[in-house]
Parts: structure tokens; sequence; C-alpha cells
């Protein structure tokens, strides 16, 4: 008897902690899935995903965030999303860089700062968030650590060009190009074989209007880089500017044959032969450039039309 009634009442308690769950579960559903539908989206990482606000719904990548948000997401909706995705997402590095352009777009640098340095200590290898918080911290006039912060990211990867053309808006901000010349004359020292550092330090000083001093690095890195048919490239370029065609067509030809699938060279060969009213040999290299990129029909068709070849 004692059996069947301690059955009986273990019965009633089940079915009555049953009740109590079915009552329970639409609410506690209600309340927690709409934030975790939100949070599992925004965190899948170039994947589709679907940002939802008060005011607007968007289905996008968040590589595109970039185009997407600034102009249409209010701030408070769009801090309450970034928070959301940097609870999960730190590894991201793409989101964060964009959160810290939207910090930078709206003035608040400390708060880009703040972001910069705890997404740097989850992710210690991850130069491209040094090289900028260095940006963010020159805006913020922290010029000395900015510098410090490039250097060190420089002296583990020397061809690193963001963070090198980055020190050199540092330095030129402050009117220390001389100090970047040397700098990069040092770098190109200890590392000659990087074609990368002849053609920043070339650009920079076709940014200043030397040309001279530009073709003596191209032609530096070309004796060090024999087979780095960019510097032939950038060096053909310049020689042209100059009028200085039957060099720059040499170099042109050499270029082709490092790089035969890129139409750039075969469109500049087109360009000097049409201009010395050699118009067999510009149509052949006009062709050839069709042949490998046809977007540049329209252009060479416009070129040659003229010429009634």
């Amino acid at each position: 008897m004692k059996i069947i009634l301690s059955k009986c009442l273990l019965g009633l308690l089940i079915i009555l902690l049953l009740c109590i769950v079915r009552l329970i579960a639409p609410v506690h559903q209600q309340q927690s899935t709409p934030q975790k539908i939100v949070t599992k989206e925004l965190t899948k990482s170039v994947k589709s995903v679907q940002i939802k606000t008060d005011s607007v719904t968007h289905s996008s990548n968040l590589i595109t965030y970039r185009q997407v948000l600034p102009s249409e997401i209010e701030p408070k909706s769009f801090e309450y999303l970034q928070n959301i995705i940097l609870q999960s997402n730190w590894e991201n590095t793409e989101v964060i860089k964009y959160l810290c352009d939207w910090y930078m777009a709206n003035g608040m640098l400390d708060d880009a700062v703040y972001l910069l340095r705890r997404a740097i200590d989850m992710n210690g290898d991850a130069y491209d968030l040094y090289v900028k918080l260095a940006y963010v911290l020159n805006l913020r006039n922290d010029t000395a650590e900015a510098e410090d912060i490039l250097l060190k990211v420089i002296t583990i990867n020397p061809t690193y060009s963001d963070a090198i053309e980055t020190y050199r808006v540092l330095l030129q901000n402050t009117n220390n190009d001389s100090k970047y010349i040397n700098f990069m004359n040092q770098l190109i020292q200890e590392n000659p074989n990087a074609q990368e550092l002849y053609v920043l330090l070339a650009s920079s000083y076709r940014n200043n209007a030397d040309d001279n001093s530009a073709e003596q690095v191209y032609r530096d890195g070309i004796q060090h880089n024999q087979n780095e048919p960019e510097l032939k490239k950038a060096l053909a370029d310049l020689l042209l500017n100059t009028t200085r065609i039957e060099e720059a067509t040499d170099l042109y030809k050499q270029y082709i044959e490092f790089k035969p699938d890129d139409p750039y060279g075969y469109l500049q060969l087109g360009n000097i032969y049409y201009k010395l009213g050699d118009y067999t040999q510009a149509k052949l290299y006009y062709e050839k450039t069709i042949s490998i990129s046809p977007d540049y029909n329209e252009e060479i068709d416009r070129i040659l039309h003229p010429v009634n070849m």
C-alpha cells in the first residue's frame, strides 16, 4: 500500500513539474531567441549575415560593413552591434579595423586606441593591427609611440609595405622627409634583394619630383634583383615620362618576357609604337593586349580608329 501511494505521489509531482516547464518555456524562448540569433549571425566571419536594428535590416557580409553601416545606423545601435560582435569575434581583424574606422570617423580616437590595444592583446601576431594603432596614435599626436610601434613592426618584417608607408606619412607630417630617406637607404642596405623597398623609396623621390634620384634607386634595385620585373616596369614608366623612349621600350620588352600574361607591358609597347608612327607594330601589341584582357578593346579601338588600319 505504501509503495503504491509513493508511486502515485511521484507521478503527480512529475506531472506538476512538466506543467510548470511548459508554462515557462515560451516566455524564456521569447526573451532569449532574438539576441541568440543576432549574436550567431553577426559572428559569422566572411559569411552572409543578417544585420538587424530598430530602423534597418541588411543582408551583408562582415567584410562589407564599410559600405553598409556608417551612414545608416545610429551610433547607439551600432555600438550595441559592435559589442555583440567583439564579445566572440576578436580574431576577425577586418571587423576590428572597420570598427576602428567608425570610431575615427566619429572623432572617438581614444576609443579607437583602446579597441586596438585590446585586440592586439588577443592577436599578438596581427601586425596590421599594430600599423592601425600607430596610425591612430599619430592622429592623436602620440607621434613618439606611433613611431616606436612602426619601427618594431618593420624590424620584424622589413618588407611590410603598409608599415613602411605609414612610417613615411608620419615623418612627412613632421617634416622629416630626410629621416625617411636615410631610414629606407639603411633598410635597403640590410635587405638588398627586397625589391619592394626600392619601389617604396623611388616612389617617395617621385612624390617629391626628384626623378633623377628615383631613377638611380630603380637601377640599383635592378642590379640586385635582375629577375624582378616590377622594377623594370617602374623604371620604364619613369623613362617614358622623360621621353627616353628607346630604353623604355627595351625595358617593357624585358618585362613581358617575365610577365607574358600581363597586358600592361603590351599596351605600353603598343602606345610607344603608335606614337612613333609604326602602326603595324602598334597593332600587333594592341591585339596581344586585347587577347589577354578584352576590357582594353574599347580604349584601343578609340586609338586605332582614326588611323583606319
